[in-house]
């Protein structure tokens, strides 16, 4: 009975020596694999992923039947003309700049994201009264997003979100990058995080 348990026990050595040389090279081949391999992969498809972006500001004209109405008629639209009593605090979507404080900006509601999607949403903006068009260049970002708490929400082809964060305007530009190396993402949309108002959209360059 005693040789019969020495025999088990010595199997049962064997058995754990096995183990542990099958566990110590299975990592390591993987490890060689994803070194060698995929990572190689990974880094050529990142380096080829182009990050750069532009941002974009609403156009004038989609507010241009809007400017000539009576307060009354813009009442009916639930908008209505205010005057910039500080700065900053009146941010336009036009022209992405600070209104000036005395100047008259419209406050309107807008459908900033106009999809078929369950993401559909829309909110209050300002536009400056003589706002002109914002052109900005290729990774360009206006001061009125830097100096603000910022939340940016990436949406896919089928305008559905797959990532949001809140973050400092001083940060957009990695955070933005750092979107666009998933493939998924299509483009992105700024909101100013404490108000939560819509700011501007960001798109691959």
């Amino acid at each position: 009975m005693l040789q019969g348990h020495a025999q088990a026990s010595e199997s049962f050595a064997i058995a754990q020596e096995m183990i542990v040389i099958f566990e110590d090279r299975v990592p390591k081949t993987a490890s060689t694999l994803l070194s060698n391999g995929y990572h190689s992969i990974f880094n050529r498809r990142v380096a080829n992923m182009d990050t750069n972006f532009k941002i974009k500001a609403l156009e004038r004209g989609q507010f241009s039947g809007l400017m000539g109405l009576s307060d009354r008629a813009l009442e009916q639209a639930n908008a209505r003309w205010v005057v910039a009593d500080t700065k900053p605090g009146y941010p336009c979507r036009v022209s992405l700049k600070e209104a000036e404080i005395g100047e008259r900006v419209l406050l309107v509601p807008f459908r900033y994201h106009d999809v078929n999607s369950p993401y559909r949403a829309s909110g209050p903006i300002y536009i400056r009264e003589n706002a002109e068009q914002a052109e900005l260049d290729v990774n360009e970002i206006p001061e009125i997003l830097t100096a603000r708490l910022l939340s940016i929400r990436a949406y896919n082809c089928n305008h559905a979100m797959v990532h949001a964060e809140t973050l400092q305007g001083t940060g957009l530009a990695n955070a933005v990058r750092q979107q666009f190396l998933n493939a998924e993402v299509s483009y992105i949309q700024i909101h100013n995080a404490n108000p939560g108002c819509f700011s501007c959209s960001v798109y691959r360059a």
